[in-house]
């Protein structure tokens, strides 16, 4: 996964499929996202963007304070980071609007197969449903050419596929809990649309905290912000 990025092309039955259970569970699943994502049927980036140039064009809010969840995920860290958060230099930036970008590296291929198990576990699926969904993630393997020769198969131990046809509601689902967490731990908004985010911060320290944060997060699921 650190140095490819594979693309997958599976037979016709296995994208029936997995279109099939895309569309029995997708209006139920999109219509509980965070409000935070776009990446649905019938989404756009348009309100994301117009939602940035009006927190830019903002004043006078201040920071909140992070919430308990902000200290949950950090954990014995949180002291250590707290201590780094109060040494940024906020002179002449306090208060004013900031924007953080945050892309998921390879986001699709970091994936892990553990965490999706246990996102599709809170969201109360039923075992057909979980097993389905793991079937179509599990057992992939992927082969690399050689000047021009092709390699040995090599099992994937991670990574939900690019081009399966339940793969966006999967990582949707996978990477929905992070932006969520994100939002309540600080207190902002957080525009996203697939894998990249966008941090509606306030100050410098608040922007450190929202970079932290993304890093903790995200290594639950396997994933690498950058």
């Amino acid at each position: 996964a650190a140095g490819m990025r594979p693309l997958q092309l599976p037979p016709c039955f296995r994208r029936l499929f997995g279109a099939y259970l895309a569309s029995a569970m997708g209006p139920d699943v999109e219509s509980a996202l965070s409000e935070h994502q776009a990446a649905t049927a019938g989404g756009q980036c348009g309100p994301n963007i117009r939602s940035v140039f009006r927190h830019l064009g903002s004043s006078g809010d201040q920071a909140h304070d992070p919430a308990p969840l902000y200290y949950e995920v950090l954990g014995h860290a949180a002291a250590a980071v707290e201590r780094l958060v109060h040494r940024v230099d906020e002179t002449g930036c306090q208060q004013l609007p900031a924007v953080l970008f945050a892309d998921q590296s390879m986001a699709f291929e970091r994936m892990g197969r553990a965490w999706l198990r246990l996102v599709f576990l809170g969201w109360g699926f039923p075992a057909w449903l979980i097993n389905s969904l793991m079937a179509l993630i599990v057992g992939r393997a992927v082969r690399a050419m050689y000047n021009g020769n092709p390699g040995p198969l090599r099992q994937l131990m991670r990574s939900l596929g690019m081009g399966g046809t339940s793969s966006p509601i999967s990582w949707a689902m996978g990477y929905d809990p992070i932006i969520a967490a994100l939002a309540v731990a600080l207190h902002i908004k957080c525009p996203t649309y697939v894998g990249d985010l966008v941090a509606l911060t306030r100050d410098p320290r608040q922007t450190v905290r929202a970079q932290i944060f993304l890093l903790f997060a995200g290594h639950a699921a396997g994933l690498h912000v950058v």
